[in-house]
């Protein structure tokens, strides 16, 4: 007679810019085996619905293929258990408002919920040092709204307020940090990392990077596009938004940096949060022996500023005059038209101007490579 496994729970609850989006990814497209089970495979990020179903209060915007918000929600709740039930031993849930919006009663909940279909629950977070954190929400930041209207002062990572909730519910013994450094990581990548914290027997082939950042150039370009139209509220801009991250993910470069100067006041007055953060993992965060960036931003509005071969290249390819008088106001309108039209010929010149690969068409070459071994 067949034993039951005993069933551990994996919940990846991030923190976030710590790379989820490729641990959700990678997860939702491999392939189950005999003793593994991802519990949502759409796009592996299960925090809208998690939250909608232990968090009355919650109002997220649900919609999973075309079904309404609640539909969505009992079908989600009703797969999860059916996953549950398989005999598996380890079962994998990512969401990264664990760690930050889920309250005590939400995640009280969730544990009672889980605990009636696994035997053990682990929580994996991955903690970013404050510096290297803010300088990734800036630019996320930057990607809504203008310049203007970003605060580095209120970016400083509350690592205390965010895992004691979830040290409370889970038990401190279930909780597992993870230094998001690449000396710390395994291999130097967190999803590789990942898959060993959790045991997880995955080849490092099915590994899937998303979100890896823009360059500086990528930034100014959203950043002033967001400037100049500042009081966009509607959904066609936002999908416009969307357009434009993906142009300016074409554009290479170094990545974005702040001045350490910038960096130190934005922590100003949270030297205790840190140490707390630093005594859970063991080790110092780092943030206080990087090295400054020499070409860091000292004022946050240097991030509209265009370096010459971006402005070259919104004379070539977006047919703005080189005579403009404010290049930066005529590329945006440009790039207005182009997003809303969601314009490929742009993408396809931007790609030939700067001489870098088509992601999409890399990705389709290795389908039909894997297709080909298969």
């Amino acid at each position: 007679m067949t034993s039951t496994p005993r069933k551990t729970l994996f919940i990846h609850g991030g923190m976030q810019k710590t790379g989820s989006t490729s641990i959700q990814v990678t997860l939702s497209e491999t392939p189950t085996t005999p003793l593994y089970q991802f519990l949502y495979r759409e796009n592996g990020n299960s925090g809208y619905y998690l939250r909608s179903m232990f968090d009355a209060s919650f109002t997220g915007n649900l919609n999973e293929k075309g079904k309404g918000r609640v539909a969505g929600l009992h079908n989600f709740g009703d797969r999860v258990e059916k996953f549950l039930d398989r005999p598996k031993s380890v079962f994998v849930i990512s969401s990264e408002m664990i760690g930050s919006a889920f309250g005590t009663a939400s995640l009280t909940m969730m544990r009672d919920w889980f605990a009636k279909k696994v035997d053990d629950m682990r929580v994996v977070l991955y903690v970013r040092e404050p510096y290297g954190y803010i300088e990734s929400l800036f630019q996320e930041q930057l990607k809504k709204r203008s310049v203007e209207f970003v605060n580095l002062a209120r970016m400083s990572p509350p690592y205390k307020a965010w895992f004691t909730e979830v040290e409370d519910v889970f038990g401190a013994e279930n909780v597992i940090y993870r230094h998001f450094s690449s000396a710390k990581l395994r291999n130097g990548d967190v999803v590789s990392d990942f898959i060993a914290t959790t045991g997880l027997d995955l080849p490092e082939s099915s590994i899937v990077r998303k979100n890896e950042g823009l360059s500086r150039r990528g930034v100014a370009v959203i950043a002033n596009f967001n400037h100049q139209l500042a009081s966009r509220t509607h959904s066609r801009d936002l999908q416009a938004t969307r357009w434009i991250t993906r142009l300016a993910s074409q554009l290479p470069g170094p990545k974005l940096r702040l001045s350490n100067e910038l960096l130190v006041e934005a922590v100003k007055g949270t030297a205790e949060d840190i140490a707390w953060m630093e005594s859970r993992l063991g080790c110092p965060l780092g943030h206080l022996n990087r090295k400054p960036a020499p070409d860091g931003l000292t004022d946050l509005r240097q991030v509209l500023d265009l370096d010459e071969e971006t402005r070259r290249w919104a004379v070539d390819v977006l047919g703005v005059s080189a005579q403009s008088s404010d290049i930066a106001a005529t590329m945006t309108e440009k790039l207005q038209l182009a997003a809303q039209a969601e314009d490929a010929s742009i993408l396809r010149q931007t790609r030939r101007h700067f001489a870098v690969d088509d992601p999409d068409k890399a990705a389709r070459r290795e389908e039909r490579a894997a297709a080909r071994k298969a």
